[in-house]
């Protein structure tokens, strides 16, 4: 009996039985994180002075680790986690490029490779139990 429950607890965690109740509402607030991002990264911020050495680097790194565990949560799997992480990849690289063509903001390899350690170090805590925090906060919402 005892077997049956370890069974039944792997196959609620396991990504095919795997459904959020408040999905439309993760999902619409991931749209809204991707869209900050967007609109931050491309706001004229000459007049900004970093208290911190490389606080730019270390603000790309943590968004785009916040934003991979936020869709890892939803999507959940190894090959929609390694989609997740190309889409942030790309996602990085494409603002880039935005901030390329302004004439007040610079395209940075350096801060791809931020972004890069960002999604990384979400990717793999993404492969640990972190991956059910959503799951868990609906557990407390009636």
């Amino acid at each position: 009996m005892q077997n049956d429950t370890r069974t039944t607890a792997a196959t609620i965690y396991s990504p095919a039985n795997f459904r959020l109740r408040y999905e439309p509402v993760w999902l619409s607030l991931g749209a809204l994180l991707l869209s900050i991002t967007l609109t931050l990264a491309l706001l004229n911020l000459s007049g900004s002075d970093p208290r911190i050495p490389h606080q730019d680097k270390v603000l790309h790194a943590l968004a785009f680790f916040s934003l991979t565990l936020w869709f890892a949560q939803l999507f959940r799997g190894f090959w929609k986690l390694v989609l997740i992480m190309g889409f942030m990849l790309t996602f990085g690289v494409t603002i880039e490029f935005l901030q390329g063509l302004t004439a007040y903001r610079d395209a940075s390899k350096m801060d791809v490779v931020a972004d890069a350690l960002g999604i990384g170090m979400a990717g793999l805590l993404s492969l640990t139990p972190l991956r059910r925090t959503l799951s868990l906060i609906e557990r407390l919402l009636p």
